[in-house]
């Protein structure tokens, strides 16, 4: 089974190519993907098998050998860094809804900054 690396796979459209280790570019169909598993991240080391088709060389199948962190879950905050961020949050939001229970919505000011704290807290949680 040859072994290579993916140079890239984007998620939204289903592709992307892995590079052998002999410098051939090799093309990955979603289907490749071993069922359930998570897609691969860009050089992510992979076993896979191939064959010839009308465009070049396909892969039918692969397994992911080491699949590197990303960016995005390296900077990721822990569950317990969470903990605190999400309790004041909840704090933050109580007191809007009481500000709401007696009919006032907040200052601009402060709804612009409640406004910009929700969406890092919802950044974070889709990272």
């Amino acid at each position: 089974m040859p072994t290579g690396k993916v140079r890239f796979y984007n998620v939204v459209k289903g592709f992307g190519f892995i590079t052998g280790d002999d410098g051939s570019d090799v093309f990955l169909d979603a289907k490749a993907l071993p069922a359930g598993a998570e897609p691969p991240n860009k050089a992510a080391k992979v076993n896979y098998s191939m064959a010839d088709g009308r465009k070049g060389p396909y892969a039918l199948s692969i397994e992911i050998l080491d699949q590197p962190q990303s960016i995005i879950q390296k900077s990721r905050k822990t569950p317990e860094q969470m903990i605190p961020i999400m309790e004041d949050a909840i704090k933050l939001i109580d007191s809007i809804n009481e500000g709401f229970r007696n009919s006032k919505w907040p200052k601009e000011s402060h709804a612009k900054q409640i406004a910009g704290i929700l969406r890092a807290i919802a950044s974070d949680l889709e990272k």
